[in-house]
């Protein structure tokens, strides 16, 4: 199929396809935005609720003349906001009234925080009781580290995902984005989705709880694997231990990087170096 056969019904006139479902977004940071984010480039409404004083995301490079930063608009794009004093008892009240118009909250922060504000689940359920209530964490709503703060790097370290990231001579080395963030984002977006499902399927909403650490195990699920047969888990670089060459290698006029995954790989590149016998 062509390309241009395969856009040729393509619609920009159509809503998205969580038009008319409505989110209040009361999150902060990286992994809670970019689960509503996600949802509202899906056409939900989203409502970021923010504190006063709130600097959202003051991180540079800024956009040209001004005090906002390229990360603050990328996350909380698509989304309307308003400004609401949560720790009020008029807060609260506001929060609520928006929360009965709702079909899902988002909120990242330390669990037990919201709940101790009055806005947790059962607080929400009660004026809306299918509200689909997604929390978003460090370490979980439960467990002996729940009530650490946990932010993306922490994450990263605590899994032992960044001891098998890096050289393998040299130090263990975190991702070069917010990696523990999105997959949670990504998760939690995902999760709201399927609880919207069984909502439609039922009637009843959930508590969904997505946390950091559990996203980024989720990712490094073939370490694991490797981790259960006894094998040792080490750093590779670029390489990949189960099928070479594989590697970044430098050339005359910069890099390369190479990765030969099926046998028939070799058997082409020899045919490309002109060595075809040692296919």
């Amino acid at each position: 199929m062509k390309k241009e056969d395969f856009y040729r019904n393509a619609r920009h006139d159509l809503p998205g396809p969580l038009a008319g479902v409505r989110i209040i977004d009361a999150t902060t940071a990286w992994a809670g935005p970019m689960a509503s984010c996600l949802l509202a480039d899906y056409g939900a409404d989203v409502i970021r609720v923010a504190m006063p004083g709130d600097e959202g995301l003051p991180w540079q490079p800024f956009i040209g003349g001004t005090t906002r930063s390229f990360a603050e608009e990328t996350i909380n794009r698509n989304k309307r906001s308003v400004a609401i004093d949560l720790r009020r008892s008029e807060g609260v009240e506001a929060f609520l009234a928006l929360v009965t118009s709702a079909d899902v909250v988002v909120e990242n922060f330390k669990p037990g925080t919201f709940a101790g504000w009055g806005i947790g689940y059962d607080d929400c359920r009660k004026v809306k009781p299918d509200i689909v209530y997604l929390s978003v964490s460090g370490w979980g709503q439960f467990g002996p580290i729940s009530q650490r703060p946990g932010y993306d790097p922490g994450a990263l370290a605590h899994s032992g995902w960044m001891a098998l990231n890096g050289e393998k001579d040299g130090s263990p080395s975190k991702a070069p984005t917010f990696l523990a963030d999105d997959l949670s984002g990504l998760h939690g977006a995902l999760a709201v989705l399927a609880a919207l499902r069984h909502r439609d399927a039922t009637g009843e909403g959930q508590h969904v709880d997505v946390s950091l650490l559990d996203s980024i195990i989720y990712q490094s699920n073939g370490y694991l694997t490797l981790g259960a047969t006894g094998d040792s888990l080490e750093r590779w670089g670029s390489e990949v231990r189960v099928c070479a060459p594989t590697n970044c290698y430098e050339c005359s006029d910069g890099h390369v990087f190479m990765a030969l995954i099926l046998d028939s790989h070799w058997v082409r590149l020899t045919e490309v170096l002109g060595r075809p016998e040692l296919g």
